[in-house]
């Protein structure tokens, strides 16, 4: 047993100093080790924040999803177009068309001319038919300035298409009478979030918070919507939801009912976005690289700054160079 514990000790890496030879310490030296171990620290932490928050990875691919509709998310104002006129109508590629789309998702609120509520929410259908006394109430909210605020989420196919805010949904004799002359409705809007996801999933709103005042210009007002299918993987689970990018253009018109249009296309590619998964392996490695390189850097540079700490402050002890 001896000889092995005498093998041992001629292959020990760890020398020991005698006592005798241990230089007595000094206020340099606390002051030294105070800074080494923040760095030390510092650098640890910083390599333990970065392997917990890992860069996401994106990865394109064809979209395998097999849904044929898509769910849209909404909330619009329109000013100088009273809640009564104003309708939502979907149209696809298809040559489906949902004209007065009203569920009991979508809900509107009447607005005063500063853009303010004047009511609360509610859900009704566009009153299709009107009495003179009905179109003489709407002329005077027109020349008030009162508009309606829109939100809500329906379904739309999973194809090109538009869903657009008009006032299809009423006679052009009544319109005629509400607003004097239908190529003057004032298409001014406040797009306050408008987002896309998977059918049967939480939409998540990119929020526009984009507000359009047109002044004395009308006609329709279109928004180019460009839908990237895009999955978000978490340790949990998958989000799957829609980006996209949009171009605005406002064209008049003559004969058309001015409008606000929100024309989209879906991308064939779906984007996939994961975090890096590294092994702790990686991290151990850093951290084994910090420890080791701040330590023999160092024991290195103490000697040089110890010295010119004892010269500048014309202190003894510590470590004594020989002359």
């Amino acid at each position: 047993m001896e000889g092995v514990l005498s093998a041992l000790k001629e292959i020990d890496f760890f020398p020991k100093i005698e006592e005798k030879h241990v230089a007595k310490t000094s206020s340099f030296g606390g002051v030294y080790s105070i800074l080494t171990s923040f760095l030390l620290y510092a650098l640890s932490a910083f390599y333990v924040f970065e392997y917990l928050n890992q860069a996401w990875e994106m990865t394109a691919m064809n979209d395998p999803t097999r849904d044929k509709e898509v769910k849209v998310y909404f909330d619009v104002s329109v000013y100088n177009i009273p809640c009564d006129v104003l309708t939502l109508d979907v149209l696809d590629v298809s040559g489906k068309h949902q004209s007065d789309l009203s569920t009991s998702k979508i809900e509107k609120v009447r607005l005063d001319q500063r853009g303010q509520f004047a009511g609360s929410w509610y859900h009704a259908h566009v009153q299709r038919r009107f009495n003179a006394a009905k179109a003489n109430e709407m002329k005077k909210q027109v020349e008030a300035g009162e508009g309606c605020r829109v939100r809500g989420e329906f379904l739309a196919s999973r194809v090109a298409g538009n869903f657009h805010l008009s006032c299809h949904g009423t006679e052009l004799q009544m319109l005629a009478a509400i607003f004097g002359d239908i190529r003057k409705v004032n298409v001014s809007h406040w797009v306050h979030q408008l987002g896309f996801s998977k059918q049967g999933t939480k939409p998540l709103p990119s929020i526009i918070q984009e507000k359009v005042l047109t002044g004395n210009k009308t006609g329709i007002y279109e928004y180019f919507l460009k839908l990237v299918p895009i999955s978000y993987e978490y340790l949990s689970g998958s989000v799957d939801t829609y980006d996209f990018s949009e171009t605005t253009y406002m064209r008049t018109v003559k004969d058309s009912m001015p409008g606000i249009y929100f024309i989209y296309d879906i991308y064939p590619l779906k984007l996939l976005y994961k975090r890096g998964h590294l092994p702790v392996s990686h991290l151990l490695t850093q951290l084994l690289g910090v420890i080791g390189g701040i330590v023999g850097t160092s024991n290195l540079l103490r000697t040089p700054f110890e010295y010119l700490f004892l010269k500048l402050t014309n202190m003894e002890g510590g470590i004594h160079l020989r002359k």
